[in-house]
């Protein structure tokens, strides 16, 4: 079961929109744009589109009248219902945006204001410790300012975050504070909202009455403003909580009126929270067909939700451009130039092979999609490129054997190569075979996947010849340190643009909450190495529908990044080995089969900067893996 909380906005939005309208007509300048953006708060909760409307026409009338705070206010407004919307991408963006010009006017009420909706989002998306974050600096003006209004909503949203995090006794005393504040201001709509969070707390202590008793204060006062969307809520906390006490006739009558009370408005959230909460009940009653029915509407709305917020994400995916990945190989080629040309001599083996099987492959590719007409050239072509790729095999094996003689870590790299480097050759020998000798009896969308798997295999063999590289430098103590300033934004691009096949064939949802143009001193090359293998290694052990968050927090002497999956997870004796150096072997979510290789050169680049490497992993529930970089006089 689920509880439908209350957050408060650090601006008001109980104003009647009719009214405002009246006053709009007669408005002009800057008062206009104050106006519109009163009218798109009033709308924030009940109808964001039409709050998303105004917004936008106070956002162009401020940028014409160079009116700082209107582009403020504006900015944060359509956020808000972009947040309302669970489009949490697009409304971190816009509270972003109004955060630096609030900062440019240097308008510590708006930067407060900025803050919270911040705080807000990073809430929805549960990362608590973003959320605390952000509204602590809220407060903290706040208090500065002496607004006891703005000071009274945060001190809510606080006690909300404590509340999500099980916390239960702090979450009650940041209520009962906001509640206080709230009397003492006697704004009615704030202090049923507290209320009603209250409720949920008690709630929660399993102390139904006492629940009850803040519950039906709330209702009261909501029913008097008139406030739907607080009418739905508590109705459907309401029913909750005579649902835990046993109660289900009651339990049913008030999810049932919250459900009214939601579709009223329209709000997605609130009538999926109903048909949630009737779903049980039904179980539990033993009505299945009625419980099932409720489910499946339950499942509909949730899913309506989660295609806003992916369609968001891949937006912004599909932008990246496929020169990334020919400079990317463009620099791997040049370090590898630089190694002892004693233990290079294979390494030039593999990449001349390799690169000759990423030529072959892409030339393929648009040969198969664009030269239908030229079928039998094809075949030629194929069978010619399949005895190629049989020679290139018959090579790689003789390189294997040479770097076992040559090298005093010939056996990790045997295990290696004979291990990740044999499965993708053996993939498009067999595709490529399969479309050579059956080409005229597969249709397009065979031929497709099979090209598909194709690309998929290269990619693989190119990234696990970059790790290799890597690892030959460390062992010949040839990498160098070269600090230098260097944009977080840029790398990460980077790293999700390689992982976005994989991760889209898996449906993963990768969410990247690293502030816009995020900067450090660190060596370029070797932060963009650790990126990519820890953001790979996220896609790769998480299941279809999961999800992968990459976040930074800036702390006094050090950056500190995180990559948090809801993957398979790891024992705390898989942890240990990865900290020791010793290789674990671990197969991803899709067959995917892994030597541990792209974490050891991962923690030795870390090691390299002075940073750290911290895991926290519990099996079934997914991974988080932290790194340190010490700020340039740590270095």
């Amino acid at each position: 079961m689920f509880f439908l909380v209350f957050w408060l906005l650090p601006f008001a939005q109980d104003e009647n929109p009719d009214s405002l309208q009246q006053i709009l007509l007669v408005s002009t300048g800057n008062k206009k744009v104050d106006i519109l953006n009163r009218i798109a708060v009033s709308y924030s909760s009940t109808s964001p589109e039409k709050a998303i409307e105004y917004s936008n026409l106070a956002l162009k009338e401020a940028t014409e009248n160079e009116y700082k705070k209107g582009i403020v206010d504006a900015f944060n407004n359509i956020g808000m219902a972009y947040t309302t919307l669970s489009q949490y991408e697009t409304a971190l963006n816009f509270h972003q945006k109004a955060a630096v010009v609030a900062f440019e006017i240097n308008d510590k009420s708006c930067i407060a204001s900025a803050y919270s909706n911040i705080g807000r989002v990073y809430w929805r998306l549960q990362i608590m410790e973003k959320a605390m974050e952000y509204y602590f600096k809220s407060l903290k003006i706040q208090y500065e300012l002496k607004d006891d209004n703005a000071i009274a909503k945060t001190l809510n949203n606080i006690g909300l975050v404590y509340f999500e995090d099980g916390n239960l006794e702090s979450a009650k005393e940041y209520f009962l504070e906001s509640l206080a504040k709230n009397t003492k201001l006697k704004n009615d709509n704030l202090i049923a909202a507290t209320l009603s969070n209250l409720g949920m707390v008690y709630t929660s202590e399993k102390k139904y009455n006492q629940a009850l008793e803040y519950y039906n204060e709330a209702m009261e006062i909501m029913e008097k403003n008139g406030s739907l969307n607080g009418l739905s809520t508590t109705a459907n906390n309401i029913g909750e909580t005579y649902y835990k006490k046993g109660d289900f006739t009651k339990a049913i009558e008030y999810t049932n009126k919250g459900l009214e009370y939601g579709k009223k408005i329209g709000i997605k959230r609130l009538i999926m929270q109903s048909y949630l909460v009737l779903s049980e009940i039904y179980d539990t009653l033993g009505d299945y067909k009625s419980a099932h029915n409720y489910f499946t509407l339950f499942v509909k709305y949730e899913d309506s939700l989660d295609f806003d917020e992916n369609t968001t994400l891949l937006k912004q995916l599909e932008n990246f451009n496929k020169e990334l990945e020919i400079n990317s190989i463009q620099r791997d080629q040049k370090q590898m130039q630089e190694i002892n040309e004693a233990q290079t001599r294979s390494r030039e083996t593999i990449a001349i092979l390799l690169g000759v099987l990423l030529l072959y492959v892409i030339v393929h590719l648009i040969f198969l999609i664009r030269s239908n007409k030229r079928k039998n050239d094809l075949n030629n072509i194929l069978a010619e490129r399949n005895i190629q790729l049989e020679e290139l095999n018959h090579k790689l094996l003789k390189s294997e054997k040479e770097l076992l003689d040559s090298s005093n870590t010939k056996d990790r790299l045997f295990s290696i190569i004979g291990h990740d480097l044999r499965s993708p050759y053996n993939i498009l020998l067999g595709y490529s075979e399969l479309l050579y000798e059956e080409y005229d009896e597969l249709d397009d969308e065979t031929k497709k996947k099979y090209i598909a798997e194709l690309n998929k295999s290269a990619n693989i063999s190119f990234q696990l010849l970059e790790n290799l590289l890597h690892w030959s430098r460390l062992q010949t103590g040839k990498p160098s340190l070269k600090p230098e300033l260097i944009n977080i934004t840029e790398i990460l691009d980077n790293a999700l643009a390689l992982v976005s096949l994989n991760a889209q064939g898996k449906n993963i949802r990768v969410t990247n909450l690293v502030d816009f143009n995020y900067q450090i001193v660190a060596d370029k090359n070797m932060v963009a190495t650790i990126f990519r293998n820890l953001v790979s290694n996220a896609v790769k052990f998480t299941g279809k529908g999961g999800y992968v968050y990459i976040s930074a927090i800036s702390h006094p002497k050090h950056d500190e990044f995180s990559i948090k999956d809801t993957g398979i997870g790891m024992t705390e004796s898989d942890i240990e080995k990865i900290l020791m150096e010793t290789p674990v072997i671990n197969f991803g979510t899709a067959g995917e089969k892994g030597l541990g290789l792209g974490l050891e050169i991962t923690r030795q680049f870390i090691k390299m900067h002075h940073g750290e490497l911290l895991i926290e992993s519990v099996p079934g529930q997914g991974s988080l893996f932290k790194f340190t970089i010490p700020k340039t006089e740590g270095k």
